[in-house]
């Protein structure tokens, strides 16, 4: 009974690790979506999907077994950690004021995007409150580390 417990805790902490490193890949990619606007909707990369699904998951029950072991202290995962969501809230505060004022050009100037485009902005500026809604997780969950360890 102790050793499911204790292979529970392992799952819980690597899944906290995952979610570090895909709440990252989610704001990396609504800002490829914001950057390539014209293209986004058309392009389809599966395998690159697939491969960054394996490799989060990889990487968070590599670094893990790494720490738990000793190999690595949580410091070095934690400090990555920091830095990304703090670059992650600028991120977000540019990119969520260049797609307001491209909506609002839009509305303004009514053939300045192609439907297309004005759709991706659309789902852009919909999707923006459930990126910042993870990044104040994200900040959360650091801090939390901070304070244990």
């Amino acid at each position: 009974m102790l050793k499911n417990v204790l292979y529970a805790e392992h799952i819980k902490f690597i899944s906290i690790v995952a979610y570090f490193v895909a709440s990252n890949w989610v704001i990396i990619e609504r800002v490829w979506a914001i950057i390539n606007l014209k293209g986004y909707e058309t392009r389809k990369e599966y395998k690159f999907i697939v491969a960054v699904i394996f490799g989060q998951w990889f990487v968070s029950a590599g670094g893990y077994w790494l720490a738990v072991q000793g190999y690595l202290p949580v410091m070095l995962f934690l400090i990555p950690g920091i830095i990304l969501t703090i670059s992650s809230v600028l991120v977000y505060r540019y990119m969520d004021r260049k797609n307001k004022r491209k909506y609002r050009l839009s509305k303004s100037v009514g053939n300045a995007y192609t439907l297309t485009e004005r759709y991706q902005l659309a789902e852009n500026i919909k999707t923006a409150p459930l990126v910042l809604a993870m990044i104040n997780v994200n900040i959360t969950l650091n801090t939390m580390v901070f304070v244990v360890s």
